[in-house]
């Protein structure tokens, strides 16, 4: 039974991504390097990217403050200011994620992270685009944000038995919260299924 619960946790948040698909597509996934790399402090950096996007649809003109970056080493930044932009190269600054992260350094990826958790985007891992230790340390560590993701929910309050949301929310199980599917339920889950409230 606890199975069919987290496979059916798995596919709602999968599909909460999968709606945002327009939206993600369009967000700047390229790799990049790095140049003239001066330090502010310990944690932030300001630098020249280079920006390389296997799609062309991007160039370092789209860079945004919030976008991430993943340097060669695997270390974390974000986007906090444009210092000057163009076409082929844009000086921007950024700050470390999780602190004391060293300059920028080699081949990386510049993305956006997904809006509701946090997910790295990546781009193939070709010859053009990022070395597989880097890409498979990305999907390592969307996998534990996944699992993380999924243990605060198994750990939270679950409410009754109910047949759907409406049934759900009319006993005042709030939106966003788990409760169990009940006996002849409307939405073709199995009997004590674990469902979450999305309206």
């Amino acid at each position: 039974m606890q199975k069919y619960a987290l496979l059916f946790i798995a596919v709602s948040i999968a599909q909460s991504l999968f709606a945002q698909v327009d939206t993600l597509y369009s967000e700047m996934t390229g790799t990049c390097t790095f140049g003239s790399v001066t330090a502010v402090d310990s944690d932030t950096y300001t630098f020249d990217i280079f920006v390389t996007d296997q799609g062309s649809e991007y160039s370092a003109s789209d860079v945004a403050v919030g976008h991430v970056i993943i340097d060669g080493n695997k270390n974390k930044y974000i986007v906090t200011a444009i210092n000057l932009q163009s076409v082929f190269l844009t000086n921007i600054t950024v700050d470390c994620v999780g602190g004391n992260c060293p300059a920028p350094f080699g081949k990386g990826q510049i993305t956006q992270a997904t809006p509701n958790f946090g997910f790295d985007l990546f781009t193939p891992d070709n010859q053009n685009g990022l070395s597989q230790i880097i890409k498979a340390s990305l999907e390592t560590s969307n996998w534990l944000k996944l699992d993380q993701i999924l243990n605060e929910l198994t750990a939270a309050t679950i409410y009754g038995y109910f047949l759907n949301h409406v049934d759900a929310g009319a006993d005042g199980v709030p939106v966003g919260s788990p409760y169990k599917a009940a006996l002849g339920n409307t939405m073709g889950m199995p009997w004590g299924a674990l469902i979450i409230r999305t309206h």
